[in-house]
């Protein structure tokens, strides 16, 4: 991947690039808000930054795993239908073994995980929440996929976005300008 470059890209629609379903034993760790769908700005306002978070976990090199990006973690255990609120997790997955910093939250997750890689071209360099992540459409495909394979997604009240790496300082591309994010979904095999 290229560093990021400052010149403005047209903006062209997101394209599902590979997909895979894997058994994944990880503790999801990092920072939780409490959102409105109304406003998804995931400026979290608390004691840590995103940058904070991250160069806090990328500094625990003996418990990365194999998935280096940044994530968030969206769980709906707290939905209200009224306000329509979840919880973001900014965070990394990380070892199952890993000490939860101070100030930060754990998940496990253990689980079946159907999980689609897409590519897109930031506008003017940046990775926008609004436009490709709380993309319904784009659920739907990782969805889809997770069907196909004779999947059926386990739970609605968790998912991940896997955001590019970069994120949130400033977006990585490849020499063709695009930048690359996941959507992982629990998943069970059907009977």
């Amino acid at each position: 991947m290229n560093e990021p470059n400052k010149k403005s890209v047209q903006t062209t629609p997101d394209v599902l690039i590979n997909f895979g379903i894997s058994e994944v034993n990880f503790k999801f760790i990092g920072k939780s808000a409490y959102i409105s769908l109304k406003d998804s700005s995931l400026d979290i306002g608390h004691s840590m930054t995103q940058e904070e978070i991250f160069n806090i976990l990328n500094g625990m090199d003996e418990y990365t795993t194999n998935e280096k990006n940044p994530a968030t973690l969206i769980t709906y255990e707290k939905w209200d239908d009224k306000t329509n609120f979840y919880t973001a997790t900014v965070g990394k997955f990380m070892k199952s073994n890993t000490p939860v910093p101070d100030g930060m939250e754990c998940f496990d997750i253990v689980s079946t995980v159907g999980k689609g890689w897409f590519k897109t071209k930031p506008q003017n360099n940046e990775f926008s929440w609004d436009d490709y992540l709380f993309d319904g459409a784009n659920m739907d495909l990782v969805k889809e996929a997770i069907t196909q394979k004779g999947y059926k997604e386990t739970s609605w009240m968790w998912h991940v976005d896997v955001l590019p790496m970069g994120y949130p300082t400033s977006v990585y591309t490849d020499d063709e300008g695009y930048a690359y994010y996941a959507i992982c979904i629990s998943c069970e095999k059907n009977d």
